[in-house]
């Protein structure tokens, strides 16, 4: 998905939220635009190289409002939040329905 259909097509319909979080960020492709609609985003990722590299990339664009959780299973996590962004993780899953609970 195209960043700007991304935005267009869904932080632009849930806009004002104040807390996101970012399931499976990776490197941070929708973490950055998600920042422009939310005041504090969580980004979990479950390899800790690729959290490291997230957490780089961040730190050289001097933004403090990410809180980085490096998990294999986020159900155990307890945050909340106004969005959820299951980007691409899903099929890695053996049941989305218990990790969506």
């Amino acid at each position: 998905m195209s960043l700007d259909l991304f935005e267009r097509e869904v932080l632009e319909r849930v806009k004002g939220g104040t807390v996101t979080i970012d399931y499976g960020a990776g490197v941070g492709y929708f973490t950055i635009p998600l920042l422009r609609y939310f005041r504090k985003v969580y980004v979990v990722e479950a390899n800790p190289d690729i959290a490291s590299k997230l957490k780089g990339k961040l730190e050289s664009n001097s933004i403090e409002n990410v809180k980085s959780i490096v998990s294999t299973n986020p159900c155990d996590l307890d945050i909340e939040g106004d969005f959820i962004l299951f980007a691409n993780i899903l099929h890695e899953v053996e049941s989305y329905e218990n990790f969506i609970g």
